[in-house]
């Protein structure tokens, strides 16, 4: 019994330790050091770590072959190569989700192509809208003296119900 509870107390000291360094990150070390610029990705990081996936940060290639996908990354020195199971999820680098700009051969070439017409299929969709409704009506912007904190504190209190 004593080694259980020994047990129990270390991973109760290690997920508390885990939580305050989660807390000094995500409110104090990303806003201060990424800024404002990169709050994007902050919340990815984030979504990501609750989503429990293998995540590639800044890949300047991948090719998928079934179900495992080679991801080409730039180091310094040199470019990585990295081999991942699906599902994962990917950061692209700058040159990696560039968008083509077709050029007049691509452009005559696909003219000359037969086109075929596929017939859709019909399915059963397992979303049904069941309604909508408009948000209520904004109440009208009150003003206040500035010089009247009491009416303002007062405002905040009853109405809006912040403090």
């Amino acid at each position: 019994m004593g080694i259980v509870v020994r047990q129990s107390f270390l991973n109760l000291i290690s997920i508390g330790i885990a939580f305050l360094i989660g807390a000094v990150n995500t409110l104090y070390l990303y806003p201060t050091f990424l800024g404002s610029k990169l709050q994007g990705l902050i919340i990815a990081l984030l979504a990501i770590s609750n989503l429990v996936q293998p995540f590639i940060s800044f890949g300047t290639k991948m090719e998928v072959n079934e179900n495992i996908a080679t991801i080409n990354r730039d180091i310094e020195g040199g470019e990585e190569v990295v081999e991942v199971a699906t599902p994962f999820v990917l950061s692209a680098a700058k040159g990696m989700a560039e968008q083509r700009i077709p050029n007049m051969r691509g452009i005559m070439m696909a003219k000359r192509k037969p086109l075929s017409v596929i017939e859709p299929v019909a399915f059963d969709d397992p979303v049904a809208v069941v309604g909508y409704t408009l948000p209520s009506a904004k109440s009208a912007v009150k003003m206040v003296d500035p010089e009247d904190m009491d009416e303002l504190v007062r405002l905040l209190h009853e109405e809006a119900k912040i403090i």
